[in-house]
């Protein structure tokens, strides 16, 4: 039975989660288990596994939204999304049914680890942004301007390198390493996904290095990660109802009928942070980067908090 601590820490974890979602472009997992994690130190007495079913639904309730905002048929990725979608299909039940036999606290670790790892990674890809930022609080020199403007054709090199400006439409083929880098990387992605909720890793990487002759612009690697993370979602979602249906009756189920008001609350929550999120986007255009710091501090301090959750509270 849903009581009123669960109905406001997961209805602000997912509004928050899709705020920052909105922002950025990432992290709504992220951001939904910071809050969770403030609220487990502040006396919460949650569920972690429960609190990754209201992730995937939260997910699932705001596909309408995002998919109304990307335009999919015209900018994702087909050739990656050909083997990407059958494996995610595959793999997300996996994670889902393993996760059954795997104690929490190793899930916990497991995800502290990979929100690390995510962090970290972040953090090193926007060193330059970062450095700068450390320089302008350690001092305030009169070269300010000039060195502003050396950092930023640094950041624009390596965006370049990165693949993510404007380059031309992908090649068709498509080879066996291509097939096999896709294929492991969304097998991974899917079975952590359903397994702690996180599934950013291996999209992270597989966009930052996309298999040749892969290539990604902006505006198709949003149409095509909306794809990948959807479809786990959905697939995750798909899992918790056939074992909502197929339960006994000595056997739980994640979906219960009268946790009702805890559904009405996140899916009103999610729906209001992607419009939240896409008002602050439109009205901090200026501020991007400085948004994407914070949050990637956030990230850090989660993933770290996952880390000792095991080892400091019983």
């Amino acid at each position: 039975m849903t009581q009123i601590q669960d109905i406001a820490v997961l209805s602000a974890a997912s509004f928050l989660g899709f705020v920052g979602f909105s922002l950025t472009g990432f992290g709504m997992a992220i951001n939904y288990f910071l809050v969770y994690q403030i609220a487990i130190y502040a006396g919460y007495e949650g569920k972690f596994l429960y609190a990754v079913f209201i992730q995937a639904f939260a997910f699932f309730s705001v596909q309408p939204l995002i998919f109304k905002t990307v335009e999919i048929k015209k900018f994702a990725s087909k050739n990656a999304l050909l083997y990407w979608v059958p494996v995610t299909i595959i793999a997300t039940p996996i994670g889902s049914i393993t996760g059954k036999f795997i104690p929490t606290e190793t899930i916990e670790l497991v995800t502290g680890f990979l929100v690390t790892f995510i962090a970290i990674f972040q953090i090193y890809q926007k060193r330059i942004i970062f450095a700068k930022h450390i320089r302008k609080l350690c001092c305030c020199s009169t070269g300010e301007k000039q060195e502003h403007s050396c950092d930023k054709e640094k950041q624009d090199r390596l965006t370049m390198m990165k693949g993510e400006l404007e380059i031309g439409e992908e090649d068709t083929s498509f080879g066996n390493t291509a097939r096999f880098w896709t294929v492991m990387a969304s097998a991974i992605s899917a079975y952590f996904g359903a397994l702690c909720g996180i599934q950013s890793p291996p999209i992270i990487l597989y966009f930052l290095y996309p298999p040749s002759p892969l290539r990604f612009n902006k505006k198709s690697q949003r149409a095509t990660g909306v794809i990948m993370t959807m479809t786990n979602g959905t697939m995750r979602v798909v899992y918790y109802l056939f074992e909502a249906f197929t339960a006994t009756g000595g056997e739980s189920s994640y979906f219960q009928l009268d946790d009702w008001p805890l559904y009405l609350c996140v899916v009103l929550a999610s729906l209001g942070g992607v419009l939240v999120g896409n008002i602050a986007f439109d009205a901090l255009k200026d501020s991007q980067n400085n948004i994407r710091m914070i949050l990637i501090i956030f990230m850090l301090i989660c993933g770290i908090s996952f880390l000792f959750s095991t080892f400091l509270l019983d």
